[in-house]
């Protein structure tokens, strides 16, 4: 299944890609969500890469499965995010991220763009989900493609609130 969600800010590119390839901004945002377990294991340069990796547990939403998914599932899954941002021109950014189940036959994947425009940045996310599950497959990338483009949206959401909070003005164009 593959996904794509765009989204206008004010707020300038270099600022926007700073805080959100910054630790502390995953702290806020795991906060602000009720994450409390996971493990920031890297933030910082690897190779031609800004790289953050983090363990998590989320709480998963299974109330689009079916019973029988939903129970084989669980509701908490150790997930291993990782993003690699590089720096595509002075006016554009690109990161490559990753979701990978520890615990069922998932992979979530894809890249980030954030390029520079007359009034702020524009963030283009496209989004694979990939999920080998028999019987249940199809259903259950659905359900974590709509949850990962939930969650990139209250990423973004939590940027703009930072920011905003910050004094910028980074609220969303459209």
């Amino acid at each position: 299944m593959k996904v794509q969600m765009e989204r206008a800010l004010s707020a300038p590119l270099t600022q926007v890609y700073d805080l959100y390839s910054s630790e502390a901004f995953f702290h806020r945002r795991y906060a602000q969500s009720g994450v409390t377990d996971y493990c920031i294991e890297h933030c910082g340069p690897l190779a031609a890469a800004q790289v953050i990796r983090i363990e998590l547990q989320p709480v998963l939403d299974l109330q689009y499965l079916p019973k029988a998914a939903a129970r084989w599932l669980g509701r908490h899954q150790r997930m291993r995010y990782e993003m690699r941002w590089q720096r595509l021109s002075a006016n554009a950014y690109t990161g490559s991220f990753s979701y990978q189940s520890q615990d069922f036959p998932v992979e979530v994947s894809g890249e980030i763009h954030l390029t520079e425009d007359q009034v702020g940045c524009r963030f283009v996310a496209d989004v694979g989900v990939r999920c080998d599950l028999p019987l249940f497959g199809a259903l259950a990338a659905r359900a974590i493609g709509e949850r990962t483009v939930h969650e990139l949206g209250a990423d973004l959401d939590a940027l703009v609130n930072y920011l905003t909070e910050s004094g910028s003005d980074a609220g969303p164009e459209s």
